[in-house]
């Protein structure tokens, strides 16, 4: 979803003492303060992944569905969709 853009700014401006120190942890705690679910999804080092779900978290309007990253009933949940190759 796209962000507000006073979001952004909030998001900027709060997660830059992390970046500047390259504090992933205590960057990432603030999204596990949010959303711990999402928090442990992200890579490590992921910076805009990390600004993104703070922004997405805080411009959520219906704050009871937080963004976990994770579609609902997706395919991988109601089929197998496992793959086999076959090398020659």
């Amino acid at each position: 979803p796209k962000g507000k853009s006073s979001s952004k700014e909030a998001v900027e401006e709060m997660m830059e003492p992390f970046i500047k120190v390259n504090d992933w942890s205590g960057g990432l705690n603030i999204l596990r303060e949010i959303n711990s679910e999402r928090a442990d999804c992200l890579s490590k080092n992921d910076w805009y992944r990390l600004k993104r779900s703070i922004q997405i978290s805080i411009d959520g309007e219906n704050k009871s569905e937080l963004f976990t990253g994770r579609c609902k009933d997706a395919a991988f949940d109601v089929y197998d969709v496992r793959a086999f190759f076959i090398v020659a």
